[in-house]
Parts: structure tokens; sequence; C-alpha cells
């Protein structure tokens, strides 16, 4: 989101072959001879033209209780398929009982979470997230980001919050969020 980076090659383009692409996503086609001078100027102009990249999370909505159900996960299922120009809803819950926490994935870096919220647990994942495991506590109240997702498994279909941002519920200020993804 912060740089541009077919504008970057194509300020470059003297340098190369062939390119294509769009804002997000580029490829390019250089001669052996250029390639160090390519690096060199990619790495010039991100530098000169990287944009900062919002540390505020846009929150769709915050739930309630009996908001939050296995119906909404499947009605926002349905404004499908997401992307820059069609992202997840990010929905918040606030002053939710952190039942159980534990690493996961081959390099134990992401943080799986339970949750109790609505007469029922829910399960929550925070990718790359491992590191934050101390910051947050079983027992503890939270208020949790995240969007949610549908999982499916052998034929089995599971609801579950993919975590963006998670802090104990307390009177923080906004920027003293524990977790982030973005």
């Amino acid at each position: 989101p912060g740089y541009d980076i077919i504008a970057g090659i194509k300020r470059g383009a003297k340098l190369l072959k062939d390119f294509g692409g769009h804002q997000y996503a580029a490829g390019f086609t250089v001669a052996n001879g250029n390639y160090k001078k390519v690096i060199a100027h990619l790495k010039r102009d991100v530098a000169a033209h990287m944009k900062p990249v919002a540390e505020t999370l846009l929150i769709d909505a915050a739930l309630t209780e009996r908001e939050l159900t296995p119906r909404l996960f499947e009605d926002v299922m349905k404004l499908a398929p997401f992307g820059d120009a069609n992202p997840l809803p990010l929905f918040l819950l606030t002053d939710v009982p952190l039942v159980s926490r534990r690493l996961v994935g081959s390099k134990a870096n992401h943080l799986q979470c339970q949750f109790f919220f609505g007469a029922r647990h829910w399960q929550g994942i925070a990718f790359r997230c491992g590191d934050r495991y101390h910051a947050v506590k079983e027992g503890q109240w939270v208020d949790v980001v995240f969007e949610p997702l549908v999982n499916e498994w052998r034929g089995e279909k599971r609801c579950e919050l993919r975590i963006i941002d998670m802090r104990p519920t307390t009177k923080m200020s906004n920027d003293q969020c524990l977790i982030s993804n973005q």
C-alpha cells in the first residue's frame, strides 16, 4: 500500500528489456549486465517514493454477543471475492474472556486463541504473532479486532476469527495495542 511498484519500474524502464503489472504486483526482464543497476534503482526509488502506511485500523462494526453468529460469517462470505478493492470487514469485540492461547505452526510463530463470547467458544488465530504470546493471558478479558474466516476441513465448516489486533480490556489509548498484523 505504501509503494506503487509499477510506477517505480517505469521510472527505471531504460534499464529493462520488458515489464508489466499494476501498482501492487509487477514483473520485469533485465539483462544480466543491468541486474545490479536495477536493484540499485529500485532501492533508491523505494526510499524516495514510499508513502507512510497508516497505523490506524478502520473498524467496520463493533459486534454485540447477539450479532456475532455463524450466520454473520456466512453472509460476509457471500461478498467474496475479497482483495484490495473489496477487503474483508474488520469487526471489534470488547470485553471478551480469553479462555486459552497457544503457539502453533512449524516455527511456533502463530498465536491461536479461544474466546468465550455470546454463549459459545470462538477460535481465533493471529498469524506471525507468536512473539506476543506473553502479552495476553488465559482468564484475561480482551478487546479483539478480527476478520471473519470460514475454514472448511474434512467437510466441516468452522467460523473462526483472524485476529488483526488484540489487547487486554482497559482504558488504554488506541495506540497501545499489543498485537498487530497490519
